[in-house]
């Protein structure tokens, strides 16, 4: 084991809270694990947008089963329009560039199915909207281009004709403003009041329209719209509690859909005379200012003798740090066969544990919930008028213009979080109001906004949770959102061969998937991965390249495995193999032939049980496809074939490096039994020992029902061309000196970059030798039998240690990709590991944090044993094909180059705070699980 100090980069004060941070939040898990261990307006050039709506097929699939037809509205008549504009920023790479918990709004928008429909317009950036996996009441929208989506916005300029207009011409404007979005794409929530008005066309057929944002969880919407608020009141806002400000909440306000209410808005000059606006700030008159809609608009409603308005006191949101959605979390317990589902949290920290004890349709059988004739908020004694404001010197919204405060600002004492506030024809009006207290003893509300939490949420801490999982019980968590198995769940029956495997679809109704994607993974995973450029702080990564087993534009899936009905779910083990495959490699044609025999090698080594293989082809062309068809397409030339094989290979022209640990996420889901061996890089030239799916599946029979167990499979690199080795042969290339740890022949770096290595060979060798038969006497037997209990017990507490901070570079520069046998059922409760236990797509380098997976099945209380007699091997050969083109000038290519996709001085704090969240989120769902089981 070689451990050297790496210099540590300028830290800041910021990275030194980060660091001190996730100590003291790692040292509380690491303590508790060894504890454990111990004990529309249509343009003429495009006469039609297309509504980007899945089809019904994909919006009712449910991993092989039919979800419930969405129910129809409440109150026959009424029924919500919410409109969510979205402008996204196409990459070199991708066109698919929405926020990472995109397929988490999807899901939570189940929940306002009953009575409202979100139309999400964007400028084509999400043209694949299969791949959000989005129920039948989220409508994608495509404008097909910003300068399209910068028309329809112009339509608050429809009073103007092109004369009247302070610009040039209307095209020069449009331009400016498709550029506008491009650089300031936040700008959009400027155009909240005005969004029933340029869209009026597509929500024609609707008696309300609204607006609201995409960073929304939602929960039963329409067990909280009272029929008040449908037919009395002509605008209807939510707010979180701060009753003392009247705006009209971005995060939910919907409004009556006639045409006195729809042209509000006009009275507010910012929108009505934009062209004026714009032309200001080119002529350099005046600088561009942002302006909330929620100041202007909500002054001019103030405006208003004849309308009546209600705000509401019935949302959630994460900007109270002491509120119980930071300590014991959000939950969403959803009945799949109703389409019906709950958010709910703790009415206070003393009540916490009521969560523990709460199945996943508490809500079906809480009297007062179900209730739905009674409402959840319900008036309490008389309305009080209260006087507008009129003092210019108010201040309680820092993000409007002050010169809208005056209006706008209460006294906190004069309304409060439980009182309901009315702005009736010119008089303004409270009454109290009171919550309705459940049988559970718990809270609930019409959504949640994490407006905090999603600045630092990735797509793998909230993969588990989009609308079509079979999951119906989730906790999120700042970290992510953590899946609760319900509390009758036994823990083997999850993959039972009469139930669903990992896929969940039952196995034996396997017909391949002859093109209907949908019975795949609906999960996206991020290739390319960076530092978010808007908003620059807080300091945090951002996806750039995004893709799915369901993006037919850019995955091609080339075997199909139709032998997968015969997959037995608990015996059977799956080989996962992914293989990047450089544009210099696809492009020389010996150099193309010997990579994919490699990974041919490893895939005929594993004689024909299910495997899943996924390609990424930098430079892809018709050499690589006709190479890729013919070795592993239906005809293949393998010895054994590809039946029993999932392969998909995604191609790109450009010559990108992606990540890794993303192909491997993007396998891994593919898997259809409960065990997996994963890891095996082929970038280093690594070939699996012919013997490994006889030992594999032998340990794998042996173990029962008991989840939560990992094998650890060595990595060696021969000094020779012998692909091929028994274990007797490898014992003595082990003693003559031709057998070296794997990165012994790897490129020198830095002499200040850090390498470390886990010391398990003795262990494996002393399990490989009783394989051998080189024990003899029984009490030598037992001698040996205690010691290899002693040295696996401090393999498990090395690998805790990367637990603590001591132990954080060390996760760091672990110089291997840990080649494991997984099992994917969970250590505590009856659930798939994989909905936790993800790789961090954007810890993309080769040498970038290998040991996390590690830690991460520590800290979820795994148990770590060393598969004897399986091992993986590189050999001169082996490691100058796996190598050939490689010009290490291109960043990532080389293990020195580290997490090569981070390279901002600030980088360190990205990183920091992406580990702290991956271990924190097993750590919680560990404690979350103990305490449910």
């Amino acid at each position: 084991m070689a451990l050297i100090s790496r210099p540590r980069s300028s830290a800041s004060k910021a990275s030194a809270r980060v660091r001190v941070r996730l100590r003291l939040v790692l040292c509380i898990s690491c303590t508790l694990l060894a504890v454990i261990v111990l004990a529309c307006w249509i343009l003429p050039s495009e006469r039609e947008y297309s509504i980007k709506q899945s089809t019904e097929k994909s919006l009712s699939f449910m991993h092989g089963h039919h979800m419930p037809a969405l129910r129809a509205a409440r109150y026959n008549e009424d029924r919500i329009a919410i409109i969510l504009p979205f402008v996204g920023q196409s990459t070199n790479y991708n066109r698919y560039t929405a926020p990472a918990y995109l397929a988490m709004f999807c899901a939570g928008a189940i929940g306002a199915a009953e009575v409202a429909d979100f139309f999400i317009f964007h400028n084509g950036v999400l043209d694949a909207a299969s791949l959000w996996d989005c129920p039948n009441n989220v409508k994608f929208v495509d404008l097909g281009s910003s300068e399209n989506f910068a028309r329809h916005l112009l339509r608050v300029l429809d009073q103007k004709d092109d004369a009247s207009l302070e610009f040039e011409s209307r095209d020069k404007l449009i331009q400016l403003v498709a550029k506008h979005l491009y650089v300031y794409p936040y700008c959009l929530v400027e155009f909240k009041p005005a969004l029933g008005h340029i869209f009026a066309d597509f929500i024609a057929g609707y008696s309300h329209w609204g607006y609201s944002d995409l960073d929304m969880l939602y929960g039963d919407l329409g067990r909280w719209i009272t029929p008040d608020e449908l037919k009395d009141f002509d605008i209807v806002t939510y707010s979180f509690g701060d009753q003392h400000r009247l705006y009209l909440r971005g995060q939910l306000t919907f409004h009556k859909n006639t045409p006195k209410i729809t042209q509000l808005w006009r009275s507010c000059d910012y929108l009505s005379h934009l062209d004026a606006r714009l032309a200001n700030v080119v002529n350099r008159k005046t600088k561009y200012h942002f302006e909330s809609a929620e100041g202007c608009y909500s002054a001019a409603i103030l405006q208003q003798n004849n309308i009546r308005v209600k705000y509401a006191s019935k949302a959630w949101t994460d900007v109270h740090g002491k509120d119980t959605a930071y300590s014991h979390g959000v939950y969403l317990a959803r009945d799949l066969r109703k389409s019906r589902h709950v958010i709910y949290k703790a009415s206070s920290q003393a009540t916490g544990n009521v969560l523990d004890h709460l199945s996943s349709e508490w809500f079906n059988e809480d009297k007062v919930y179900r209730d739905r004739t009674k409402h959840l908020q319900q008036a309490s004694g008389d309305m009080e008028l209260l006087v507008v404001p009129s003092n210019d010197e108010s201040k309680c919204m820092y993000w409007v213009q002050q010169k809208y405060q005056s209006t706008l600002c209460l006294d906190e004492k004069d309304a409060g979080k439980n009182d309901t506030v009315y702005w009736i024809d010119g008089q303004l009006y409270k009454q109290r109001h009171i919550d309705i207290a459940l049988e559970t003893d718990v809270n609930t509300a019409p959504f949640f906004h994490f407006q905090e939490w999603k600045r630092f949420y990735r797509s793998t801490q909230i993969a588990s949770l989009h609308a079509s999982s079979p999951i119906s019980h989730f906790v999120l968590t700042k970290e992510g959102a953590i899946a609760l198995a319900p509390s009758t769940t036994n823990r083997w029956s999850v993959f039972s061969n009469g139930l669903a495997s990992p896929l969940q679809i039952h196995m034996n109704h396997w017909n391949t998937i002859d093109g209907d994607r949908n019975t795949l993974p609906s999960q996206t995973y991020c290739l390319v991965s960076g530092r978010r450029k808007v908003p620059p702080q807080p300091p945090t990564s951002d996806c750039y390249f995004a893709t799915s087993w369901r993006d037919i534009e850019r995955v091609r899936v080339i075997s199909q495995a139709p032998q997968w009905a015969g997959v037995t779910i608990n015996a059977d083990v799956t080989l996962v193999l992914t293989l990047q495959i450089t544009k210099a490699q696809a492009t020389h044609r010996q150099s193309l032939v010997d990579i994919v025999d490699l990974a041919a090698n490893n895939l005929d080594r594993w004689q024909g049980q299910p495997a899943v293989l996924v390609f990424h082809v930098s430079g892809s062309n018709d050499q690589v496809s006709s190479l890729l068809d013919n070795r592993f397409g239906p005809q293949s030339d393998l010895e054994y074939g590809t039946n029993n094989a999932l392969i998909a290979v995604i191609s790109q022209e450009e010559d990108v490096l992606v990540s890794r640990k993303a192909l491997l996420n993007m396998a891994i889901d593919g898997v259809p039994t409960r065990w997996y061996i994963s890891g095996i890089e082929l970038e280093r030239g690594i070939l699996l020992s012919a013997d490994a799916v006889y030992v594999a599946q032998r340990v794998v029979v042996a173990q029962g029902v008991e989840g939560g167990r990992l094998y650890i499979i060595p990595q060696f690199a021969l000094n020779g061309d012998t692909r091929s080795l028994s274990l007797s042969e490898l014992r003595g290339a082990w003693l003559d000196g031709r057998l070296q740890s794997v990165s012994f022949f790897d490129e020198v770096c830095d002499e200040d970059s850090m390498h470390y290595q886990l010391d398990f060979d003795k262990l494996w060798w002393s399990r490989t030798d009783e394989l051998l038969h080189l024990r003899q006497s029984n009490s030598a037997n037992a001698t040996s039998s205690q010691k290899f209990i002693l040295d696996l017990l401090e393999l498990e507490l090395s690998i805790m240690e990367f637990l603590t901070d001591d132990g954080h570079m060390a996760m760091f520069a672990l110089d291997e990709s840990p080649i494991l046998l997984t099992d994917n059922l969970s250590p505590r409760i009856g659930l798939r590991t994989d909905e936790v236990v993800r790789h961090a797509e954007e810890l993309g380098g080769r040498r970038c944090y290998n040991g996390l997976r590690l830690a991460q099945f520590a800290a979820l209380h795994y148990q770590f044993y060393i598969l004897g007699g399986v091992f993986g091997m590189s050999t001169k050969e082996t490691r100058s094909i796996a190598r050939w083109g490689h010009d290490h000038s291109f960043v990532g290519l080389s293990r020195c180059d580290g997490c090569f996709m981070f390279t901002d001085e600030d980088h360190e704090i990205v990183l920091e705070g992406i580990v702290a969240d991956e271990v924190i989120r097993p750590a919680k769902t560990a404690i979350i699980w103990s305490e449910r089981s």
